[in-house]
């Protein structure tokens, strides 16, 4: 099943364009970011 927060982590992403500028928007870490795209990928 699909996290609508793992949605919102690509959609910031694609906006934003690098991986370190979205965790800082987010409130996340960068590996955090990763770790979302990641699971996106595999659901």
């Amino acid at each position: 099943m699909i996290n609508p927060l793992w949605l919102n982590t690509f959609k910031t992403l694609v906006e934003v364009g690098h991986f370190t500028q979205t965790a800082e928007k987010l409130y996340m870490t960068q590996p955090g970011v990763s770790q979302h795209i990641k699971k996106l990928e595999q659901a």
